[in-house]
């Protein structure tokens, strides 16, 4: 569900992402080929777990930490860079458009936006 009554969000948002194996696709704009990192504003009260895909690519699972909040206020949102144990997942991406999936396995979530950020 796409909301604007969220506090704090960049515009709208998207809630209620509760149902294992929903997934929802992006198309991506890279402003030029070079590698980079995906970080995703979100809320959740607990651990969510989610599968990133970026251009058919499986990464795996990654484990979204929970903020303590759905997004009822702007201290529920947190920023998470795609990585585990602490260490950054790189993405080397080509100029044009990128395809990223993320798919529920386990948890409610809700999602406030998407970075792509350059790594020097």
């Amino acid at each position: 569900m796409i909301r604007t009554d969220k506090s704090g969000v960049s515009g709208k948002c998207f809630s209620h992402w509760d149902k294992p194996g929903h997934g929802l696709t992006w198309k991506l704009k890279v402003p030029k080929t070079g590698k980079y990192q995906i970080a995703l504003r979100y809320s959740c009260v607990e651990d969510a777990s989610r599968q990133i895909i970026v251009n058919g690519q499986d990464y795996g699972t990654f484990v979204f930490p929970g903020t303590g909040g759905f997004g009822d206020s702007a201290a529920d949102w947190d920023m998470f860079k795609v990585g585990r144990g602490g260490g950054q997942q790189i993405f080397s991406l080509e100029q044009g458009e990128a395809e990223l999936r993320i798919v529920n396995v386990a948890g409610s979530m809700n999602l406030d936006c998407i970075e792509l950020i350059p790594v020097p």
